[in-house]
């Protein structure tokens, strides 16, 4: 089965990352009409399959060079979140025990410490983003201008901390809404766009290889069944996509799920049979 480890592979990453037998038939005694709607939509997926076909290239050897980068921006990541929540327990306890005079200098500096973390870990993440794979060129580079604009407006709200430029509670109340209003929201939803694409390459990936695997298996159902599985996920994808461009948020949750269930129809059938010989499952599949 050397042929197929690289796609088990694929799909032990894709879970670490949250995912064609499709024939059209003519009939002899067609209409015109409907020999042309046929034509049409065999057109259209050509069309598809091209598109597939350009979007993973060199993806699979992208994904291979990149793994150790991607581990350490997740151990980057996974660090500043513990430490995000650290120095806010700390900031609580210092503000609870702060008096009337030293409460707002307290505050201040709690506020400039928790950017400061923030504006690092972006300035890390412009590298892991210039490098990480399944991305369209676009989607990359407009995401690393709002990066960088975020990442300039931290460095901003900081100088004027450390200037004296907010006096109060309710500056620093203003300056917060306005980088998560003006800054963080755009970046978030740039990061789910972001997200959204790399997945849709992972799944035109396994939708390639799928349809490679069903043409030459004795019995393709299996692979078929993995495909419709990932062709539901990829629309809905594209749906969660132009729900993000739109600005009317997408749930990327309830796709990892279904993903995984794609997941899990590759692998049932890359490994239809036990080591007994018996047929997996459904249970398996779960």
């Amino acid at each position: 089965m050397p042929r197929l480890r690289p796609v088990l592979l694929s799909l032990t990453l894709l879970l670490i990352v949250i995912g064609w037998g499709v024939g059209v038939r003519a009939t002899a005694t067609g209409s015109g009409t409907e020999t042309n709607k046929m034509m049409t939509d065999t057109g259209a997926l050509l069309l598809q399959w091209q598109s597939r076909v350009a979007r993973t290239k060199d993806f699979w050897n992208r994904v291979l060079d990149a793994q150790a980068k991607e581990q350490r921006e997740r151990g980057a990541v996974a660090r500043y979140d513990k430490k995000r929540a650290e120095f806010r327990a700390q900031c609580r306890d210092k503000i609870r025990r702060a008096n009337r005079d030293t409460k707002f200098p307290t505050i201040q500096r709690c506020f400039r410490g928790e950017i400061t973390q923030e504006r690092a870990l972006l300035l890390a993440q412009t590298g892991y983003l210039h490098d990480a794979p399944g991305i369209p060129s676009d989607v990359r580079q407009a995401l690393g201008k709002k990066i960088g604009a975020l990442t300039d407006a931290l460095g901003t709200v900081v100088s004027a901390v450390d200037a004296g430029v907010y006096t109060g509670r309710d500056d620093l109340l203003e300056a917060r809404n306005n980088l998560r209003d003006r800054y963080r929201n755009i970046v978030w939803e740039g990061w789910t766009q972001l997200r959204i694409e790399r997945l849709l390459t992972w799944v035109d990936f396994l939708l390639l290889e799928a349809r490679d695997q069903a043409s030459d298996a004795r019995d393709p159902s299996p692979w078929n069944t993995a495909t419709q599985c990932l062709l539901t996920a990829e629309a809905s994808l594209y749906d969660a996509r132009a729900r993000v461009i739109a600005g009317t948020g997408a749930s990327l949750p309830t796709i990892a799920t279904s993903l995984q269930e794609c997941a899990a129809r590759m692998k049932f059938a890359i490994l239809p049979m036990s080591a007994s010989g018996a047929t997996m499952s459904n249970s398996s599949l779960h």
